[in-house]
C-alpha cells in the first residue's frame, strides 16, 4: 500500500473549484466498485468518484438496456452552430451539435433520467433491440409472467452495504423457473469469442454477485443465471448462455477476494497504485490468470 491518496487524484483535488472527494463509506459497494478493487486501491477509489465518461461501446448497452426494458431514451440531433447561421445557398451536408456547449447541458437538463444517443446510434440500439426482440429464447427469459427489471437490491455482504441491480430477475414469487439474466452488447456472440470477453470482463462475478443480492432479499438463490448476448454490428445476432453453477462458483470467490480488499483499503485508508517497488516485467500467458484486468470497456447499466 501507498499514499492515501493517488498523486493524479490529490492534484485534482488541489484544483480551483475542485469536486470534494466522495468517501468510498458513504456509498454501497456495486460490482463494478469490487471490481476497480481487484486492480488497485487508487482504481477502487476513482471507481467511487463516479467517472461519467462515455464510450460509443457504453452509450450503445445503455442505449439497448433502455429500450429493451422500457427506459427513457432520447435522441440528439441538433445541427452544429456553424449549420445552422450558415447562409450559402449552395447544398451542404449538415454538420451535427457535438455532446459539449450550452446547447448539449440544456439537453441533458431536460432529459435528467434518459440514455441520450445519436441518430446513428439511436439506429443500430434499435436494431439490437429488433434482434433480440426476434430471438425467441431471449425473448421469453424477458417476458416472462412476474418479471422485474432493473430494481436495485440494497444488502449487506461482510457488514459492507451493498448494492446489486440484476437486468432482469423472476421467481421470487416461488411460481415458475427462477433466475437471474444479463443483457450484454458484445463484438462477437460467438462461444469463444464471448467466453473470453465474458471472463476478462468478469461478467460470471456479476452475476453470483447477484445470484447472492436475491439470496439476501428472498431467501434463495435464483436456480440459473444466463446472459443474453447481442452483436454490435450487423448482423446482430444474439445468443442466449446459461452459466454454469462452477463459473459462477468462481464469479463469487472474485467477489469475495475484492470485496476483501475494498474493506483492507478502508480500514487501512490506502489507495495506492500497483507497487511502489520496480517490479520485474514477465510476459504472462494469456489465460494464466484467473483475475480479469479489463476494466474499461462495459458499462454499468445493470449491477
Amino acid at each position: 500500500m501507498t499514499d492515501v491518496i493517488p498523486p493524479e487524484l490529490r492534484a485534482e483535488l488541489a484544483a480551483p473549484n475542485a469536486i470534494k472527494l466522495i468517501n468510498p463509506r458513504a456509498l454501497p459497494a456495486r460490482i463494478h466498485h469490487l471490481k476497480a478493487a481487484g486492480a488497485s486501491g487508487a482504481h477502487c477509489l476513482y471507481a467511487f468518484q463516479g467517472d461519467g465518461s462515455e464510450t460509443l461501446a457504453r452509450r450503445l448497452g445503455s442505449g439497448t438496456h433502455a429500450m429493451l426494458l422500457g427506459k427513457p431514451v432520447a435522441l440528439w440531433d441538433q445541427p452544429s452552430k456553424a449549420s445552422s447561421t450558415r447562409k450559402s445557398k449552395a447544398p451542404a451536408k449538415e454538420s451535427k451539435a457535438p455532446r459539449s456547449g450550452e446547447a448539449w447541458k440544456a439537453f441533458q437538463a431536460q432529459h435528467p433520467a434518459a440514455v441520450i444517443l445519436n441518430l446513428k446510434e439511436m439506429d443500430a440500439a434499435k436494431r439490437m433491440v429488433d434482434a433480440i426482440k426476434s430471438c425467441g429464447t431471449a425473448d421469453r427469459l424477458l417476458t416472462a409472467p412476474n418479471a422485474i427489471y432493473e430494481r436495485s437490491i440494497i444488502w449487506a455482504q461482510c457488514g459492507r452495504a451493498r448494492q446489486s441491480t440484476p437486468d432482469l430477475r423472476r421467481g421470487a414469487d416461488g411460481l415458475g423457473p427462477s433466475y437471474n439474466c444479463e443483457i450484454k452488447t458484445a463484438r462477437s456472440a460467438h462461444r469463444i469469442a464471448f467466453g473470453r470477453d465474458a471472463k476478462r470482463l468478469a461478467y460470471h462475478a456479476q452475476l453470483a454477485d447477484q445470484a447472492a443480492a436475491i439470496a439476501y432479499e428472498t431467501g434463495k438463490p435464483p436456480t440459473s443465471s444466463y446472459i443474453i448476448a447481442v452483436e454490435s454490428s450487423r448482423p446482430h445476432v444474439v445468443q442466449v448462455y446459461e452459466v454454469p453453477r462452477t463459473i459462477l462458483e468462481d464469479g463469487a470467490r472474485l467477489c469475495m477476494q475484492w470485496l476483501e480488499r475494498l474493506q483492507l483499503y478502508e480500514t487501512t485508508d490506502q489507495w495506492g497504485g500497483y507497487s511502489q517497488r520496480i517490479e520485474t516485467l514477465e510476459f504472462v500467458e494469456y489465460g494464466a490468470t484467473d483475475t480479469p484486468i479489463d476494466f474499461g470497456e462495459e458499462a454499468p447499466t445493470g449491477e
